[in-house]
């Protein structure tokens, strides 16, 4: 384990103040994105986790294994924490991160009545019904071809694609627990964040989600090519879902712009994973900077907002072939790397390494940024140039 250079990623100096530590709970994809905006924000990080072997493991100034379990016991020596991000989706783990907090008497970053609604596609859609918000059809009110998605997971998790009534009622007869039917909606995706607590919102910047062929968001382009009214829309309709869950942190909204028109597919009351670093690098606005701000102030204000852009994309290298693929690649490699100026990209999140001549498969987060979409694409082009000629040379 280790942390890395602090200067080297564009830490802010924080003159005449205390240096903020957080102990960030989880060290795989929401765990990375929190370290990551952490560090450039200029806070300690405390990394715990039950695995040492992590694809946010380098990402941290110190590490402490430890295992929440139904014991009661909490981990020891870990130093003064000002405040606890949970980085995972295990509801009883998050309970207990909970208890631990207050046993200590530190915020933790976390909201858990919000959460008990947003991981259930069921409850979540029931709450888009009252809101009278616009959401795809049920099944069998719709025609196919539908998505049959588990009511409990987030993202492509258990996503399937059905395009004949048939094979719909033969997979519903098999189908555990309660899944979840509805119309398929074609459309690009969009994707915007909220942070605050009741009557104190700040609605941030809007994403664009490109998905891979099993439905895995792939790439986040920031800002998208969204009207100013949609843009509006969907601040409103997040502000007004986070108001009826009386939510106290984070959560995202996810849409599909169908037919004209912005239908709901799903959201998420925890850090969400991919779009924060790509709104930061496109306009400024660090979210674990503002959540920071929310638990320690009790309150927070509409962030500034910087013009830019940014495409986070991820890619897999194996061989010759460069394959732009969902964010499930980096889920089980260990100890990834942030390297800038990575052949043309701004920023990689990578397990890449340049001295294995012998290497010919690894991942990569790659960030390409600019002052104009043109500039982004250049550099896209560039980078992807020099990996084929990577490649090359090392088959």
């Amino acid at each position: 384990m280790g942390g890395f250079s602090a200067q080297k990623f564009w830490c802010k100096k924080r003159l005449g103040e205390p240096q903020m530590r957080i102990a960030v709970v989880g060290g795989k994809l929401q765990g990375l994105e929190i370290l990551y905006l952490a560090r450039v924000a200029g806070f300690e990080t405390l990394l715990i986790d039950k695995n040492s072997d992590l694809p946010a493991g380098e990402l941290c100034d110190s590490f402490v294994r430890f295992h929440f379990n139904q014991q009661g016991s909490f981990p020891a020596d870990c130093g003064q924490i000002h405040l606890i991000f949970p980085a995972l989706e295990d509801l009883t783990t998050l309970k207990l991160i909970s208890s631990w907090g207050d046993e200590l008497g530190i915020p933790v970053v976390f909201d858990l009545d919000a959460y008990g609604i947003s991981s259930s596609k069921i409850r979540s859609n029931a709450l888009f019904e009252k809101l009278k918000l616009p959401r795809a059809k049920n099944w069998p009110d719709c025609n196919v071809p539908v998505i049959i998605k588990p009511d409990d997971s987030s993202g492509s998790k258990g996503v399937v694609r059905v395009d004949n009534r048939e094979r719909v009622e033969a997979l519903l007869a098999d189908f555990s627990g309660s899944p979840v039917v509805e119309e398929y909606l074609e459309g690009p995706s969009y994707s915007i964040e909220v942070i605050g607590r009741p009557g104190n919102y700040a609605a941030l910047p809007v994403t664009e989600l490109y998905m891979d062929k099993d439905y895995d968001c792939c790439g986040v382009l920031a800002p998208p090519l969204l009207s100013r009214e949609n843009e509006q829309k969907l601040r409103h309709q997040i502000c007004t879902i986070a108001e009826a869950l009386n939510l106290h942190g984070i959560m995202d909204l996810e849409v599909i712009l169908h037919a004209g028109e912005l239908k709901i597919l799903e959201i998420d009351a925890r850090f969400p994973s991919q779009t924060p670093i790509a709104v930061f690098h496109a306009t400024g606005v660090n979210m674990v900077e503002l959540l920071v701000e929310l638990f320690v102030k009790g309150r927070i204000k509409e962030p500034r907002v910087k013009g830019g852009f940014c495409l986070l994309e991820h890619i897999r290298v194996t061989g010759s072939d460069v394959e732009i693929l969902g964010e499930h690649i980096l889920a089980d490699r260990k100890n990834l790397q942030m390297k800038t100026d990575f052949y043309g990209a701004h920023t990689a999140i990578t397990d890449f390494n340049a001295s294995d001549n012998k290497r010919d498969s690894w991942i990569a987060t790659l960030v390409y940024k600019g002052n104009r979409s043109e500039e982004v694409d250049l550099n896209r082009r560039k980078c992807m140039s020099q990996i084929a000629q990577i490649t090359k040379n090392s088959g």
